[in-house]
């Protein structure tokens, strides 16, 4: 891991103000930051093993929402852009 991905994966583990989730290919949620545990009630649980599609409100599971984030993130239209974290 270079020392870029490191820090972010430092930061993010430790943030509270947004959520982070990694999900697996199946659309299950591998590991969530306190953010995420939080946004989504999930106490110290966290919300690993948890299916990606209950994150979502009825309303965006039936516009699609979830399929078009999984789309973005798996196929690479996501551009990377710089990511500013403070000291």
């Amino acid at each position: 891991m270079n020392a870029e991905l490191a820090r972010v994966a430092e930061f993010c583990a430790r943030a509270t103000g947004f959520g982070v989730v990694l999900i697996s290919t199946d659309a299950i949620v591998q590991w969530s930051n306190p953010g995420a545990d939080l946004i989504f009630g999930a106490g110290e649980r966290g919300l690993a093993g948890v299916p990606y599609e209950q994150l979502f409100t009825e309303e965006d599971r039936a516009i699609g929402t979830m399929q078009t984030e999984l789309a973005i993130a798996s196929d690479g239209t996501f551009r990377r852009r710089p990511l500013a974290l403070p000291d």
